[in-house]
């Protein structure tokens, strides 16, 4: 005995006429576009700049208005845009510091560490902070 998976009834023999299953074709496609529209739709994609004679406000996230323009914004070395519209756009990476328009290492004396922060630093242990140094603790006997 063999078993035969696929049906070789036509649409008609199963009790389908051809229009319902053109309909259910056309509903599978319908339901099909709606959903890619909502996926497409939910994307966001970066513009650079309106279309020509649009007055401008605002930018998108990473561009900045400069003479009714939007334009990258300027990422110095050591740093990254921060995605926030107020402000410079960017910040400076751990171990860093905001200096004129860009990013500087932040200075460290002999025995100390950065805290969590990034800019700031404490002593080691064993050592206490005289102004921008770190002096060792002396233990008296």
């Amino acid at each position: 005995m063999t078993i035969d998976f696929f049906d070789h009834r036509s649409a008609r023999q199963m009790g389908q006429s051809a229009a319902h299953q053109t309909a259910h074709r056309g509903a599978f496609l319908l339901i099909s576009a709606f959903v890619l529209f909502l996926f497409a739709s939910s994307l966001n994609v970066a513009v650079a700049a309106p279309e020509e004679g649009e007055n401008v406000s605002t930018c998108n996230a990473n561009f900045e208005l400069v003479d009714d323009k939007c334009l990258p914004i300027y990422v110095p070395e050591h740093s990254y845009i921060t995605g926030v519209t107020r402000g410079r756009g960017w910040d400076c990476h751990y171990g860093y510091e905001v200096q004129d328009n860009g990013c500087t290492a932040v200075k460290l004396p002999d025995n100390a560490y950065l805290d969590y922060s990034g800019t700031r630093w404490s002593c080691d242990r064993g050592y206490t902070r005289e102004r921008e140094t770190c002096l060792a603790i002396e233990i008296p006997e």
